[in-house]
């Protein structure tokens, strides 16, 4: 179970009785105005040696084409995925980055994407740290019972 202190915390249960993954988390965390969001996608379940297709998403509509986020960073067990300084919105106030990621052992992964949104786009008003974390397992599927989570949490203000 994760940080039972976390501002929310999602649970499912599914069985799974063929070959391909069925089952996904989709967490999202978005600021104290209600304008940026962020958002981390990935299967739940993959057999060893799946193609894994990973994707974090930040969206500001009242914000295009300016910095809405810093610091950002996405890890795999810890490993570094990705990263950078900023986060600067495409025109629409849409920007995305995908991972395609492989697994040859069975096991669990944590998918971490973190970063500080400014608040209100690029006027700093927020400054808050959050974090997504989706779990993969790496598992023979057929006919496995899968638990499946994910947790969204707020670091602090």
């Amino acid at each position: 179970m994760r940080n039972p202190s976390a501002s929310a915390v999602l649970l499912a249960s599914a069985l799974v009785l063929g070959s391909a993954p069925t089952a996904a988390f989709d967490l999202s965390w978005t600021d104290q105005f209600g304008e940026t969001t962020y958002t981390l996608s990935g299967p739940d379940i993959v057999n060893p040696g799946d193609l894994v297709v990973v994707t974090v998403t930040v969206t500001d509509v009242p914000y295009p084409a300016e910095w809405v986020a810093s610091s950002w960073s996405v890890t795999d067990n810890g490993s570094s995925l990705g990263g950078g300084f900023s986060i600067w919105l495409d025109e629409n106030g849409f920007w995305t980055s995908v991972f395609e990621l492989t697994y040859d052992e069975i096991g669990f992964h944590d998918i971490l994407f973190t970063a500080q949104d400014l608040g209100q786009g690029g006027g700093a008003h927020g400054w808050e740290w959050f974090e997504l974390t989706g779990t993969i397992e790496v598992s023979d599927i057929i006919g496995a019972e899968v638990t499946t989570w994910g947790n969204v949490k707020q670091l602090y203000r």
